[in-house]
């Protein structure tokens, strides 16, 4: 629950200077970024069903560029995946 609704995680991924910011400013397209971003935060590659699942944020009429990239890594951080650790 803590990370669902910490402000320092929430202001680490929504700071300007951060990895998200940063990533979201560069030339990748959006399947690049959540390959970037799973890399990153869970150390592998993104599955076909996974990559389905998030590139279209990135194309939602209210999502930036930086938005997009900032759900899609606050989702990742959230996940048993990173959370547990087996």
């Amino acid at each position: 629950m803590h990370l669902m609704n910490a402000p320092l995680v929430n202001d680490k991924i929504s700071s300007p200077t951060g990895y998200a910011a940063t990533v979201s400013k560069s030339d990748l397209s959006p399947e690049q970024i959540v390959v970037e971003l799973y890399l990153t935060v869970l150390s592998r590659y993104p599955t076909q069903h996974e990559l389905s699942a998030t590139v279209p944020v990135y194309s939602a009429p209210v999502s930036s560029r930086r938005s997009a990239t900032e759900d899609v890594l606050w989702a990742l951080i959230n996940t048993a995946e990173f959370v547990l650790n087996d």
